[in-house]
């Protein structure tokens, strides 16, 4: 039986693949849960000129630190007066685009352009 096209493997093949994946998710969150504790250690210390963002480069497999900048005072995403917008719907009785529609136009009426 093929599920999503995958062909069948014997449970070796799969046991294989799955001792390669398991450590590499495990590196991963290591490597992460350790910058967060440095960039953690920074907040608290009163040293937030010094905090850095993260990335992968995946053609050098090299994690880069980037400077983090200060947010835009008329970024309507990091700006201190943004404000959170709170849509609710029924997912039982409106229908995917008529909950798209209303979206939209309840972002025109706020004057955010999509």
């Amino acid at each position: 039986m093929m599920c999503f096209s995958i062909v069948t493997q014997s449970f070796n093949e799969v046991k294989n693949m799955a001792g390669n994946i398991v450590p590499a998710i495990a590196s991963t969150n290591s490597i992460v849960s350790g910058l967060q504790v440095v960039e953690m250690i920074k907040l608290f210390s009163e040293a937030q000129d010094n905090l850095r963002s993260y990335y992968v480069q995946n053609q050098s497999y090299k994690v880069r630190a980037l400077k983090i900048e200060k947010p835009l005072p008329t970024c309507s995403i990091c700006s201190p007066l943004a404000q959170p917008l709170i849509f609710e719907i029924n997912m039982n009785s409106t229908l995917f685009s008529k909950a798209i529609t209303r979206f939209k136009s309840v972002l025109s009426e706020l004057g955010i352009e999509c």
